[in-house]
């Protein structure tokens, strides 16, 4: 009898022990949605602004160079004259 005696105060011990295990793992899921609300809400506060540039420059030969320059720094260059003209060039030999 003092062997069943111990089995049921061992048992009742872990019962209340499982108990107090699934009321704390309720608390900090709740408390877990409710920092994650926190901060959504912080974050809601604030607006998202683009900015876009546009610069237009002139290259030495003539043509353009215009590059667009967005939020990430992202330079797009736009289609120029540039060396195209020079490529097709014949090179002349000094005359003696």
């Amino acid at each position: 009898m003092n062997e069943n005696f111990k089995d049921e105060i061992f048992i009742a011990t872990l019962e209340r022990t499982i108990r107090r295990l699934w009321i704390l793992c309720i608390i900090l899921i709740l408390l877990l949605v409710g920092t994650n609300a926190l901060w959504l809400y912080y974050e809601s506060q604030f607006e998202d602004i683009v900015t876009t540039e546009s610069i237009e420059t002139e290259t030495s030969d003539g043509g353009d160079a215009t590059g667009i320059i967005g939020n990430r720094n992202e330079v797009n260059n736009g289609a120029g004259k540039g060396n195209k003209n020079n490529k097709n060039k014949k090179t002349q030999k000094p005359q003696q």
